[in-house]
């Protein structure tokens, strides 16, 4: 009998260390399965924000050249007066009053310039685009736009009154020229506009330039002209540069 007690305590012992052996197995699982996890939560917060903080500094840098461009191209947008002659004299816009300046100076992005009688002066985009304004003549610059890398302007321009001389041939800068209702679209050339009333006339010395008229438009080459008179614009003439002023 008491073997038998022995046996079923022996029996039972073994039974405690079997289930103790299993506690202690699965409790190693989940510690190992917690730490697993752990560790897999950690790599994958981790993972995110180092993807979130490269999307931060990637659009920041992207961000800070696109600013920095900007700033760039905002600082070339102006157009410097040089070799003045006689009375010259500048305002913002119709509402301000003609200010004489006599000095290289910068204007910025837009404004309205003028000459006296007997008075000259040339104004240079930062990439050489050159403007010239003969006596008594008026002009306004209505903008200034950047491309090509910041390197190349645009320059927008409305001839008021006289005559306007454009040479852009030592440039990579383009010019659009309006007189009424006459515009000249032109890249490396040296031109003039006319204004006289409602008559107008443009005479090309060197390059190539497009002008338009409403619904008209002539292509105009080396020692070619086109005159608006009586609202119409005339079919393409040939002229002699060597006569003209430049």
């Amino acid at each position: 009998m008491a073997k038998k007690w022995q046996d079923v305590e022996f029996v039972d012992y073994k039974e405690r260390q079997k289930r103790r052996r299993m506690r202690k197995r699965m409790s190693s699982q989940e510690e190992l399965a917690t730490t697993v996890q752990s560790r897999w939560n950690f790599t994958l917060i981790f993972s995110i924000a180092f993807l979130f903080m490269g999307l931060i500094g990637t659009s920041s840098y992207f961000l800070f050249i696109a600013q920095e461009k900007q700033e760039d191209a905002e600082s070339k947008m102006f157009i410097e007066s040089r070799k003045i002659k006689g009375d010259a004299s500048y305002r913002k816009s119709v509402v301000d009053e003609y200010v004489a300046f006599a000095q290289a100076k910068r204007f910025y992005n837009s404004g309205q310039f003028r000459t006296g009688l007997d008075s000259e002066v040339e104004l240079v985009t930062f990439d050489d685009v050159i403007l010239k304004l003969m006596p008594l003549s008026e002009l306004t610059v209505d903008g200034i736009e950047i491309f090509g890398q910041n390197k190349r302007t645009k320059t927008n321009i409305t001839a008021e009154l006289g005559e306007v001389i454009f040479d852009s041939r030592k440039s990579g800068g383009l010019l659009e020229v309006r007189a009424g209702s006459l515009v000249v679209y032109a890249g490396r050339a040296l031109f003039k506009i006319v204004v006289d009333g409602d008559s107008y006339s443009v005479k090309l010395s060197q390059g190539l330039a497009r002008v338009e008229y409403y619904q008209d438009s002539r292509e105009l080459s080396s020692s070619q002209m086109v005159v608006v008179k009586d609202a119409a614009l005339s079919q393409v003439q040939t002229f002699n540069p060597l006569a003209e002023t430049w």
